[in-house]
């Protein structure tokens, strides 16, 4: 199975959580997001760039959650950053966290972002490299969740381009076969993918905001079968199969990477799955587009 890059997000390496000093900070703890480009060394930190926060409702028992919006102003651009954060309330450093951030160009057409100019990451305790999970070497078990991003779709008419984006949020369905050590899944499936403007539209006046939103209802997106290593990391970079209702999808690439909950649920296997993953489309008529988020999922009954 390819190796996944050297820095995929799953070992503490983008998203930090502390206790803050500040008694006043929301939800009593502190979170910066790694931002670089170019390494230029910007880190995003609630203390001082939250735009917005809200708190959550975790899906994991005994947890408590909450989301943020982050920017900062940069020589390179607006460095804008989405975390939604689980944690053991009486120790932060159990945690699970997803969400992305991109470097938005002052002015001018954005363009599809570079990869190097937008990031998405799932962190968290159970999720570290060093403490394996223990699975399961016979049977199935399904897996569903949500998954989130950043959706950007350049329209073609005619000669025209039109850039649009907004924010995606959609189901998710993985099944794990244990005795082949293999995993399969889908993004939007359940035919609930829609756009929601939740992160980007507070950023109030600027390109984004005058920006087209972009709609990605329709759309599927299917990762085939892959592997787990002993770290019970898993990493696909190829073709996913994006699909939609009603316009011709040609050709797609990307990747997805994910983890493998060390948790286990009462019945053995990982209570869950997290990762991110990036696609990346072109459609019959010239238009193109790109998914770039997280996801989730949690085990389903048998």
């Amino acid at each position: 199975m390819r190796e996944p890059p050297e820095k995929i997000g799953f070992s503490n390496d983008t998203l930090f959580i502390e206790r803050s000093v500040n008694t006043a900070a929301a939800g009593g703890v502190e979170v910066r997001i790694d931002a670089s480009v170019d390494d230029d060394g910007v880190m995003l930190s609630t203390a001082t760039d939250t735009i917005e926060t809200q708190s959550e409702v975790s899906r994991i028992a005994g947890y408590v959650a909450r989301s943020w919006l982050l920017s900062k102003e940069t020589p390179q651009g607006l460095r804008v950053g989405y975390a939604f954060v689980n944690w053991i309330d009486d120790d932060p450093t159990d945690y699970l966290a997803g969400g992305w951030w991109a470097n938005i160009p002052p002015g001018g057409e954005i363009g599809l972002f570079e990869a190097d100019a937008l990031g998405r990451f799932v962190e968290g305790a159970e999720l570290d490299i060093t403490n394996p999970p223990v699975v399961p070497t016979a049977g199935t078990a399904r897996y569903a969740g949500r998954s989130g991003g950043l959706f950007q779709y350049i329209e073609r008419v005619g000669v025209a381009q039109h850039y649009q984006i907004s924010e995606y949020d959609a189901g998710t369905q993985f099944t794990v076969d244990f005795g082949a050590r293999l995993i399969e899944g889908c993004i939007g499936c359940n035919g609930d993918m829609h756009a929601r403007d939740l992160h980007l539209g507070p950023l109030g006046e600027g390109l984004l905001a005058e920006t087209p939103k972009a709609d990605p209802a329709g759309y599927e997106i299917h990762y085939g079968l892959m592997g787990w290593r002993p770290d019970g990391t898993f990493y696909s970079e190829g073709a996913p199969a994006v699909r939609h209702t009603e316009r011709v999808v040609v050709g797609a690439r990307g990747y997805i990477g994910g983890h493998l909950s060390s948790r286990p649920a009462p019945s053995g296997e990982p209570r869950l799955l997290m990762g991110h993953m990036s696609a990346t489309f072109d459609e019959q008529d010239g238009s193109l587009g790109s998914f770039d988020g997280s996801f989730d999922a949690f085990i389903l009954p048998p």
